[in-house]
């Protein structure tokens, strides 16, 4: 009968078979290549078969060891979703939950929120990650993204939070002693800021609507970047027209800081912000407290 392998031993084999190398494997695990090598003899004997082709350079995996890798992550993922199930049947909610979000949607979106967030949950923390890259949840770094639009992903839940209203907008200073701006086609003969998506590395295109039909207009941009917190702040150095969400700027129109322009032409709810998590068959407890607070505050 062949003996069961430890768990253990299972998580060394993953890591060699993910890193390449049993020197750096055991470099990780801080322990020393000889233990570590024994420990893969050790499966390889159990199953009477080789998991790995050994060379000068490098660990490469047979094809007994691919099949290994693939069952054994399964099986370390579901022994660490049952630690965390039978942890969080005698714990409170607590821990922390890595939130990652832009900058500009945390500061109106998420920071309002964290006193009553703190006050339900008081042994919850949030580590709030600011960035406009792409995100790659499958990295297990982050636990919850909030972002505009949908990420292009099956395995990727996506909450609507709030439909996303947009403008396009310029400084008074900017406007003064410039032709009105009355048709999309003006704006060629304007100084524009074009966004780049972090996510698709994209320019995002100035859409508009006019009756039932969504049309786009080309245009060579004055500067472009990646950030809408930089888009913002070029709108308000008199930079240009920039394309900004009206959750950001509806107090700099209220204080008379910015201008809308072209405000009949804007498509309605053209995207929406999203909180996006794994698809998994169990969530923490602790993510879950913070989803449903997320989605009360904000889409209810």
């Amino acid at each position: 009968m062949t003996k069961l392998p430890a768990l253990q031993d299972l998580y060394y084999f993953t890591l060699v078979a993910q890193m390449g190398s049993l020197t750096r494997a055991a470099d990780q695990l801080d322990m020393s290549t000889a233990a570590l090598s024994k420990a893969m003899k050790r499966l390889e004997d159990n199953h009477d078969v080789r998991l790995f082709k050994r060379s000068a350079r490098a660990i490469v995996l047979t094809e007994a060891g691919q099949r290994l890798r693939q069952h054994s992550q399964a099986m370390l993922e579901r022994w660490h979703q049952c630690q965390q199930e039978l942890t969080e049947l005698s714990e409170e909610i607590a821990g922390t939950v890595v939130i990652n979000s832009s900058a500009a949607l945390a500061g109106q979106l998420i920071v309002p929120l964290l006193p009553a967030l703190k006050h339900q949950y008081p042994k919850l923390v949030i580590d709030l990650r600011l960035d406009d890259r792409y995100i790659d949840l499958k990295q297990g770094e982050v636990d919850l993204l909030i972002r505009v639009g949908l990420l292009n992903d099956e395995e990727i839940i996506a909450r609507p939070l709030m439909p996303l209203d947009m403008i396009y907008g310029a400084s008074p200073a900017y406007l003064a002693g410039k032709d009105a701006i009355t048709a999309p086609q003006d704006l060629k003969h304007h100084a524009t800021i074009g966004f780049r998506l972090p996510a698709s590395n994209q320019l995002m295109p100035y859409q508009f609507q006019q009756a039932n039909h969504l049309f786009s207009i080309e245009l060579q941009h004055d500067v472009i970047v990646n950030s809408p917190d930089v888009i913002q702040s070029l709108v308000l150095a008199d930079q240009g027209i920039g394309l900004l969400g009206r959750h950001l700027a509806q107090s700099l129109i209220d204080r008379g800081e910015l201008i809308p322009v072209l405000a009949d032409w804007m498509p309605q709810h053209e995207r929406g912000i999203f909180l996006c998590y794994l698809d998994r068959q169990w969530m923490p407890k602790k993510m879950l407290a913070v989803v449903e607070f997320l989605l009360e505050k904000l889409s209810g």
